[in-house]
């Protein structure tokens, strides 16, 4: 196993969830939140800049950011 950070970005239109998942994440060294947003242009804008590991979106959001940047991992 490495020691590599994982880079991710929180796409979901609940800011409240959004805040407290990137709390909990915080505790964990080997995870970085680059970024967190509630729309999918702006996700989409970030990802393309940021090139995070993964992306944590909510379900409406998934098939789009598939479409528009088919090597993302989504989770």
């Amino acid at each position: 196993m490495t020691n590599q950070t994982i880079s991710l970005i929180l796409v979901d239109d609940d800011s409240i969830f959004r805040l407290g998942l990137s709390t909990a994440l915080a505790n964990y060294e080997d995870i970085a939140v680059l970024n967190q947003t509630d729309t999918i242009e702006i996700a989409l804008e970030m990802v393309r800049q940021q090139k995070p590991n993964l992306v944590i979106a909510e379900w409406q959001y998934c098939e789009s950011l598939q479409e528009k940047i088919p090597d993302l991992v989504i989770f």
